[in-house]
């Protein structure tokens, strides 16, 4: 991988990571660098909106109910279903 675009992925994903703005990133990602690498592009703030949990660098900005989040489960004792808090 080129180092380059490795620090254009690394940007886009940063800027997604800390502003919870998934598709603002994907299109400032096509603005800036081009659309050859726009699958890499949204993998790469698909995987950060999904870690970044529900604090943005926008303190009024509104986040709603985020469906997929790795700290969303309470994990019960063995054998029973986890539970969603």
């Amino acid at each position: 991988m080129d180092a380059g675009f490795a620090a254009a992925l690394a940007l886009i994903a940063l800027f997604c990571g800390n502003t919870n703005c998934p598709i603002a990133s994907i299109l400032l990602a096509l603005e800036l660098f081009g659309g050859k690498g726009l699958p890499f592009f949204a993998l790469a703030c698909a995987i950060t909106y999904m870690l970044s949990g529900n604090i943005s660098l926008y303190h009024n900005q509104l986040i709603a109910n985020k469906g997929l989040k790795l700290g969303s489960l309470i994990l019960p004792e063995s054998g029973e279903e986890p539970i969603s808090k």
